[in-house]
């Protein structure tokens, strides 16, 4: 069975939610944990001669409901993440990213949003106003790196997930196994799932079922132990568990994606949930 882009354009409008909850040691539960949400705006095309271009925006994003955290670090972050709103990528025929097409237009408007983040993020204290400074030079470094910032497209749970290669054939049986990064589980360490695809279709709707589990040898466990303060040996009962649906319209276009990957550790307090949640407005 295929899921393929039948349309040779096509513009799809989606509310996008995104919630994170950490506890890794005894009290330090964040609960409710944190959301994000954004309203997007996904245009395929694929008239071009370089093969298929996805236009991508997103706008009115918010942490907790609210445009403006009152944590003025949260907001930097945020601020700083804009980065990632407007992009013209060239996918594979399957749907990954393969390139960054509108480098020109990011440089531009990283130039507006650094001087919004000088002007903005002030301090009386030296110390304070060199790590901003630090923050900001680090930033605009992997931004005009045009390698290292594709894969901080590729690491933003959204593009990741969206962008995952669906347009594919899953064989006679609707069944595939593949290897696939998720992103943001332990930091930037490199997490590596093996994930179960079934496909299967209902009315005319495609749904693409996932679940997934840690792959300890493709993934960097040393980085891993590394983020949670501990040693690689100590990660012997770690796992990630992941479970998602996706839905497909009759151009091949995403109607909707529910996902969400937990990771614990047994015999401690560690726990990790990564949700997502697009759905067609």
């Amino acid at each position: 069975m295929k899921i393929e882009l039948k349309a040779d354009s096509a513009t799809r409008e989606y509310s996008v939610s995104k919630h994170f909850k950490f506890r890794d040691a005894p009290g330090n539960d964040s609960a409710p944990g944190t959301q994000y949400t954004e309203e997007v705006s996904v245009a395929i095309d694929r008239s071009r001669s370089s093969g298929i271009v996805a236009k991508v925006e997103r706008r009115n994003v918010r942490k907790d409901g609210k445009r403006f955290c009152p944590n003025p670090v949260e907001h930097y972050f945020i601020k700083s993440g804009e980065v990632l709103n407007k992009l013209e990528l060239q996918l594979t025929a399957d749907g990954k990213i393969e390139k960054v097409l509108n480098r020109e237009e990011i440089l531009k408007n990283w130039e507006y949003t650094r001087i919004y983040l000088d002007n903005y993020f002030v301090s009386r204290d030296e110390n304070v106003l060199s790590t901003i400074k630090g923050w900001t030079q680090q930033i605009e470094s992997i931004i005009k790196d045009e390698r290292r910032y594709l894969q901080i497209v590729e690491s933003d749970l959204l593009y990741n997930r969206f962008f995952y290669g669906y347009w594919m054939d899953y064989g006679k049986n609707g069944q595939m196994i593949v290897t696939q990064f998720f992103p943001g589980v332990f930091g930037a360490a490199r997490t590596v799932l093996t994930e179960e695809l079934a496909v299967s279709e209902t009315d005319g709707i495609r749904k693409v079922e996932i679940v997934g589990y840690l792959n300890k040898e493709e993934s960097d466990l040393a980085a891993i132990a590394e983020t949670l303060g501990m040693k690689e040996t100590q990660l012997e009962g770690l796992s990630v568990d992941l479970k998602g649906t996706c839905l497909f319209d009759a151009d091949g276009m995403i109607e909707k994606i529910e996902m969400k990957a937990d990771a614990n550790l047994s015999d401690t307090d560690l726990q990790r949930s990564f949700s997502l949640i697009v759905s067609r407005r």
